[in-house]
């Protein structure tokens, strides 16, 4: 299974999630948002999205926090909807 984890801030990791995946050698990746690595593009190298919490809510701005895209977000999520992914 191919698990993509998508974090929004350092001190809020996948952890035991992440740990779980790879203890059953699932393949993990990440949008490292914080870092400025990239939502997925596709649901077509994903089997399961996980996406963690933050502090950011939907109308938390750019200046607010450079990282969080309010708008590029659903569009990830929505690319796994219509995939049909847990």
């Amino acid at each position: 299974m191919r698990l993509h984890f998508v974090v929004h801030e350092a001190f809020e990791p996948p952890g035991a999630y992440q740990l779980w995946a790879e203890d059953r050698g699932h393949q993990v990746s990440h949008s490292r948002l914080y870092a400025h690595e990239p939502l997925p593009q596709s649901a077509d190298n994903i089997d399961l999205l996980v996406v963690m919490g933050g502090p950011q809510c939907p109308s938390t701005t750019k200046a607010e926090c450079a990282h969080f895209d309010a708008t590029a977000e659903p569009r990830a999520a929505n690319l796994a909807v219509r995939a049909r992914l847990p």
